[in-house]
């Protein structure tokens, strides 16, 4: 059976994700381990490139096939954490984070467009971050993936990146306009850093599209 997220399971992450939103960068940044950037505050210059073998979409269709009420988002989190963990387990042995539930997470990006609106009416981007602890301690991937069904539900829930985005577009604008760049620099690597690593599965086009006038047969981007 699917995990169910009370009501007041709700409520509690309602509250704590407009504290979370109103206090972000006053809050800890996650634990040291093997994959987090030493110092977020003065990050390394140098810059690694790796790429794996496509994970085809239909496959992960049917994993969730096998789950009452997942998504494919809960799928790519589910393998992403089992990724982390094989690399720890192989690279790290005994390393604290193989056995914890809440001391390593990634920050992916949430669009906070309105559904009913045109992305041609207001350029720029307009997104929040979602927050999901990896929970690595898991036992069996049926346990895993509705571990990652429950904490992706609460993320859903929570408002912490639409508060985050609304402080943020009153502090930075006022910041800038009293010369406090410095400020901003650091309040953006102390926000986005404290994480371990960042994630993106944002859709590509879904109507075929030129360049140029090339029909594309597809396109890759790395952050």
């Amino acid at each position: 059976a699917p995990p169910e997220v009370g009501p007041w399971a709700r409520l509690g992450e309602c509250v704590s994700g407009v504290f979370k939103g109103l206090h972000d960068p006053l809050l800890p940044a996650d634990p040291p381990n093997p994959l987090k950037q030493k110092d977020h505050m003065a990050p390394a210059g140098d810059k690694v490139v790796a790429q794996s073998d496509e994970v085809p979409l239909e496959l992960i269709k049917r994993i969730k096939s096998h789950f009452e009420h997942a998504t494919v988002n809960d799928i790519i989190f589910a393998l992403l954490t089992m990724t982390v963990r094989k690399y720890l387990d192989a690279n790290h042995p005994g390393d604290k984070a193989c056995s914890s539930s809440s001391s390593m997470r990634c920050m992916f990006m949430i669009n906070t467009r309105a559904e009913a609106e045109s992305p041609t009416e207001r350029m720029g981007n307009q997104f929040g971050w979602g927050r999901f602890y990896f929970p690595l301690d898991y036992t069996s991937p049926t346990q895993l993936v509705r571990t990652v069904q429950r904490r992706a539900d609460l993320v859903k829930v929570s408002p912490q990146p639409v508060v985050e985005r609304a402080v943020q577009s009153c502090i930075v604008p006022l910041l800038s306009r009293l010369g406090l760049r410095k400020l901003i620099r650091t309040l953006v690597l102390h926000s986005v850093g404290k994480a371990t690593m960042v994630i993106s599965n944002v859709p590509g086009p879904q109507q075929q599209r030129t360049l140029c006038g090339v029909t594309l047969s597809s396109m890759q981007y790395f952050l």
